[in-house]
C-alpha cells in the first residue's frame, strides 16, 4: 500500500513538472515572435489569431506571469499573461485580453495541451464613466475615475 501511494506522488510531482515546462514553453513562443513555433504550443485557433497580428504588425510583446490556478490529475487551470505594446495604454491592456486569461489544460497521453480558454467577464458593461483632473501647480495631480457597472457575468467584474 504504501508503494502505491509513493508511486501516485511520484507520477503527479513529474506530471506537474511537465505542465511547468510546457508553460515556460508558451512564455518562450510569446517572446520570440515566431508564429509557427507559438502555434504549436498554442493550439486554440483565437489566440493563434491573435499572436499573429501582433507579429504582423510588429508589437512589442511583454511577457507576464504564469501562475497555475488549480491542478486536477488529469486537468489544470492555468493564468496566463502577455501584453501588446504599442502606445495607446488603454487599448493594450483591451487588446491584450485575447491573450491573457485562464485557460484549461488537460494531461492526454503524458502531455499537458491547451484544450479552452475559460471566458470571464463578456457580459459585464461599463454603463457611465465620469472622469474628473484637478491640478494643483506645485502640488500634483488629483484624478478621480468613477465608473458605473452592470455586472451580469456570473465570476464577476475584472
Amino acid at each position: 500500500m504504501l508503494f502505491t501511494v509513493f508511486t501516485c506522488s511520484a507520477q503527479s510531482e513529474h506530471s506537474i513538472t511537465q505542465l511547468h515546462k510546457n508553460l515556460n514553453l508558451i512564455d518562450s513562443a510569446f517572446q520570440l515572435g515566431d508564429t509557427e513555433r507559438f502555434n504549436k504550443v498554442f493550439p486554440l485557433e483565437k489566440v493563434q489569431d491573435f499572436y499573429k497580428t501582433l507579429i504582423a504588425k510588429k508589437f512589442t510583446r511583454k511577457l507576464g506571469a504564469h501562475k497555475t490556478i488549480k491542478i486536477y490529475p488529469d486537468s489544470a487551470f492555468v493564468l496566463l499573461s502577455g501584453t501588446a505594446l504599442y502606445g495607446n495604454f488603454g487599448d493594450e491592456t483591451s487588446f491584450s485580453t485575447n491573450y491573457s486569461g485562464i485557460y484549461k489544460f488537460h494531461y492526454i497521453n503524458g502531455s499537458w495541451t491547451i484544450t479552452d480558454r475559460i471566458s470571464i467577464d463578456r457580459m459585464n458593461k461599463i454603463k457611465k464613466q465620469n472622469l474628473s483632473l484637478d491640478v494643483e501647480p506645485g502640488r500634483g495631480i488629483k484624478v478621480s475615475d468613477t465608473l458605473l457597472l452592470d455586472v451580469r457575468d456570473q465570476l464577476g467584474f475584472r
